[in-house]
């Protein structure tokens, strides 16, 4: 049985907050990501958790574990060539998005660090949209739909996951509007330079 918490008003309320409070490649606080972890991903990573769990599953379920994310996965930060090292990992969850969603990111300008990775299905991984249409559709389908802002956030193709050394498989140096052609413009990061121990 899914657990019924996961549909209450501050669990929506939190998940449009995630979307639309950040800035693309821009600086987030810590406690930021712990807040949203605690209040937010940890109750539905539960429910997930337990259901996958299950023997046999309700079509509702079986719907609800569709929003997870198994495959490729990229995130793009600021990049600044006079810093050591570059991500931090944080076991809270953070924003990626598919390689579909990388073109919506190259009107950052410049050159940025792209950080390609991975998800399996015990990380559950969350398509962050789909997520928001199994929650709430009523109130989410008319707005993902028509021209409120949260539109903007569909090309994205956003997959929730934390950072994890693990799931990173390589970090690049790239401009910006070469995002979508990745592989034949960015520079590799030596791996020395890819991970850092403070925020």
């Amino acid at each position: 049985m899914i657990d019924t918490s996961i549909f209450n008003s501050d669990i929506s309320e939190n998940l449009n907050n995630w979307l639309t409070t950040k800035t693309l490649g821009g600086f987030s606080r810590k406690s930021s990501f712990q807040y949203y972890d605690k209040h937010l991903w940890k109750p539905i990573r539960n429910t997930l958790k337990s259901i996958a769990e299950y023997t046999d599953k309700s079509i509702e379920e079986l719907e609800l574990l569709s929003c997870c994310y198994s495959g490729e996965l990229f995130r793009v930060h600021n990049y600044n060539k006079r810093v050591r090292a570059h991500i931090f990992p944080l076991e809270c969850y953070q924003s990626w998005c598919t390689e579909d969603g990388l073109e919506a990111l190259s009107s950052l300008g410049g050159e940025v660090l792209l950080i390609r990775g991975h998800a399996s299905l015990e990380d559950f991984a969350i398509k962050t949209i789909d997520l928001m249409l199994y929650l709430k559709p009523e109130i989410f389908e008319p707005l993902l739909s028509g021209h409120h802002e949260l539109c903007r956030y569909v090309p994205e193709h956003e997959v929730s996951m934390p950072i994890r050394k693990s799931n990173v498989d390589g970090v690049y140096v790239v401009e910006a509007r070469h995002l979508t052609e990745w592989r034949s413009f960015s520079k590799p990061l030596e791996q020395e330079k890819w991970f850092r121990n403070n925020w």
